[in-house]
């Protein structure tokens, strides 16, 4: 076991501190090891959104370039799935004061999570590694012939 300086230490942290933004850089690289990617198919119901929530300008006022139109939603993943196999929850954004007041969020959609790089579990990729036929070696095959 290696013995760290206590100097040497604090000059890496502030190293990595100046880096990372003054962000606790223990922190940022468990998240890098904890990154995965997913592929959520969802659906929406359009009658639900609340159309004065449209974003059709930036942050200064402008309108965005070619009419385009932006609508802020919350996704979410649940480890369980429901009776429908949809564990994609999609909802209205809230402010901080919606929060503050625990409103009751307004859900829009559901959906399924159909791939992450992080697990196997999925039915579609089982199915298509069953269907692979394995090479068998020689030496699974019993030679019992006399020649």
């Amino acid at each position: 076991m290696g013995l760290v300086s206590l100097g040497a230490n604090k000059k890496r942290v502030a190293s990595e501190s100046k880096l990372t933004g003054g962000k606790d850089p223990t922190f940022l690289n468990q998240t890098k090891i904890n990154n995965m990617a997913e592929i959520l198919n969802v659906s929406i119901d359009l009658n639900k959104i609340d159309k004065s929530k449209v974003q059709t300008k930036d942050k200064n006022g402008n309108p965005f370039k070619n009419g385009a139109k932006y609508y802020n939603l919350q996704i979410f993943v649940n480890d369980d799935i429901d009776q429908y196999g949809n564990n994609v929850g999609v909802c209205d954004t809230q402010t901080k004061e919606q929060r503050e007041a625990k409103e009751k969020k307004v859900y829009l959609g559901n959906g399924k999570r159909v791939w992450s790089s992080q697990t196997t579990d999925h039915p579609k990729e089982e199915r298509k590694q069953e269907s692979k036929p394995t090479a068998k070696k020689e030496e699974d095959f019993i030679d019992d012939l006399p020649f």
